[in-house]
């Protein structure tokens, strides 16, 4: 019981880590990209 607990815990883990780094990568691009915007 305990096992598949934390398995889901650290699938759930990694999903979310996953999901929080595309946000975080997508927030830094779309900066960038109104940087780049404003520039002109």
């Amino acid at each position: 019981m305990y096992g598949i607990e934390c398995r889901v815990f650290l699938m759930w883990a990694g999903i979310v880590r996953r999901l929080y780094s595309n946000c975080v990568l997508f927030v830094s691009f779309i900066i960038g990209s109104l940087h780049r915007f404003t520039r002109r």
